[in-house]
């Protein structure tokens, strides 16, 4: 397969196809989604938790003293709030994992009609990805398994973390105490958060290749396969052609990375320059409004490249498979 020509055929295929376009702002909506959580945080820390700081930082309290007063300790250690997060982000996680299983799988639709000369309309590509949406779910159930138990296991220890930090903050125990406590636990979570990060990635790479198995070898009637014998034929594709798995990998996440890191430097000023106003304006007002204004519209136009990336990658490596598939 030559990599060249295929990555310039994704890149004509997405440029010249608007389809492609609209399956990708269901990515894009999370992306602006959390610019717009992001915002509220700034808002509502602003409100909560900017007075509580302000007699720390007025008269420069010692920090065990400051951190024990019964306002800061309702504020940062309300154990009920703090959980009551923790599934509202679990929740909002689950809709946002679904929306970005959805849309890839109606890209991976979208681009195989395109490909077959049957190119599928907007509609038709959502209804042909939503087909497929269970057996997605599944293969990430069964792909993402380890990741999971490894997740659980932070979250418990910062659970715990926090709680018994609560316990010993209430009962006035020592600084001491306080922060060895903390300590621990946060070192705990943080070793088996570490751990995340390569699982995730080689799982992430996996994935998106048995998507594609799923579809492409599972698209005529009487054809299906099991979940366990898409990953396992799928482990085979990429034992056939490790090298260009391995090349494609890396011009692809080289090329994220590149985009994300451009990105950022757009954003961070912009964000400090919309973000830090509104969380030291305490009195709101007009200045809060424009800088909330202005941090939405960068959240839209952020979101539009953000989108257009992520249906490159997915037209890029349904190419690539269906490539491998043919040979």
């Amino acid at each position: 397969m030559n990599m060249s020509d295929q990555l310039s055929r994704a890149a004509r295929l997405t440029w010249q196809h608007k389809t492609l376009w609209w399956l990708g702002l269901l990515p894009g909506l999370t992306h602006l989604v959390t610019s717009l959580a992001r915002l509220w945080f700034f808002q509502y820390a602003r409100r909560e938790y900017l007075p509580l700081l302000a007699p720390f930082l007025a008269d420069g309290s010692p920090l065990d003293q400051w951190l024990f007063t019964p306002e800061v300790i309702g504020q940062f250690f309300n154990v009920p709030v703090l959980i009551g997060g923790i599934v509202w982000l679990f929740l909002v996680g689950i809709i946002f994992w679904l929306l970005l299983v959805l849309a890839e799988a109606a890209i991976i639709a979208a681009t195989l009609g395109i490909v077959g000369e049957k190119p599928l309309s907007v509609g038709g590509s959502l209804a042909s990805g939503r087909r497929f949406l269970g057996r997605f779910v599944a293969i990430d159930a069964l792909l993402f398994f380890p990741w999971f138990l490894l997740a659980l296991a932070a979250m418990v220890v910062l659970a715990l973390t926090v709680t018994s930090t609560a316990v010993l903050a209430v009962n006035q125990s020592s600084t001491t105490s306080l922060f060895s406590a903390l300590g621990l636990g946060l070192s705990c979570a943080t070793l088996l958060a570490c751990l995340l990060i390569p699982v995730s990635f080689v799982t992430l790479r996996f994935r998106t290749m048995a998507y594609r198995d799923a579809i492409i070898n599972d698209a005529t009637p009487g054809s299906e396969k099991t979940i366990r014998q898409t990953v396992r034929h799928t482990w085979q594709m990429a034992r056939r052609n490790p090298a260009e798995v391995f090349i494609l990998i890396a011009i692809l996440w080289g090329l994220q990375y590149v985009f994300n890191l451009l990105l950022g430097v757009i954003n961070l000023p912009l964000g400090l320059a919309t973000a830090v106003p509104a969380f030291l304006n305490a009195s709101g007002g007009a200045g809060t409004a424009v800088s909330l204004l202005v941090g939405l519209v960068t959240a839209v136009l952020l979101a539009i490249p953000q989108a257009l990336l992520f249906v490159y990658v997915a037209v890029a490596w349904t190419l690539a498979y269906l490539d491998w598939s043919h040979e």
